[in-house]
């Protein structure tokens, strides 16, 4: 039972409404200018729902270079060498957020990352919005000042791969 009422809700909120709000739109339109308004109206916002749809559904296909890094900025990463993005998830819930992503980094840039990581984990009284470690895997770099249950951090991992994962956990 509590199964058809879920359902229930679920297409009341994401067909229901917005199927309403289109025939309002439509009502309104015809009762002050024409049909031809009505329609206009309905037409439009409802493009304007599905685009919406569209872009919630392939919100990893709108993550570009600069959005990654402008999130590598704001942990006070720079990468010189050009990089590729090889990987991209994002996953959103009520309260929740993650978001994921790899890059594939230049040789160069993956040294200089490990010896800023080595010098700086070795150093913790200058972090203080950062704590660095190191372990078999390899380094991490965790952002301190996050609320309870958040968790923000980036990975590069001591294999002969030259990649950096970032990951973002907002609970």
């Amino acid at each position: 039972m509590d199964d058809f009422f879920f359902s229930a809700i679920l297409f009341l909120i994401f067909i229901g409404i917005p199927l309403g709000f289109l025939w309002f739109l439509y009502f309104i339109g015809t009762k002050f200018q024409s049909r031809k308004t009505g329609i206009w109206l309905a037409s439009i916002m409802a493009t304007v729902y599905l685009l919406i749809i569209l872009f919630l559904k392939f919100e990893d296909q709108f993550f570009f270079k600069s959005d990654a890094e402008k999130i590598l900025k704001q942990n006070e990463i720079v990468l010189k060498d050009d990089f590729e993005i090889t990987k991209h998830e994002t996953s959103a819930a009520i309260g929740d957020y993650y978001e994921n992503f790899t890059l594939k980094i230049s040789e160069n840039d993956k040294k200089a990352l490990f010896s800023e990581f080595k010098l700086k984990a070795s150093d913790t009284l200058k972090n203080r919005n950062f704590i660095y470690s190191e372990n078999e895997f390899g380094f991490t770099k965790e952002r301190k000042n996050v609320p309870p249950g958040d968790r923000e951090l980036i990975f590069i991992p001591k294999t002969k791969e030259k990649i950096l994962e970032y990951q973002l956990i907002d609970e």
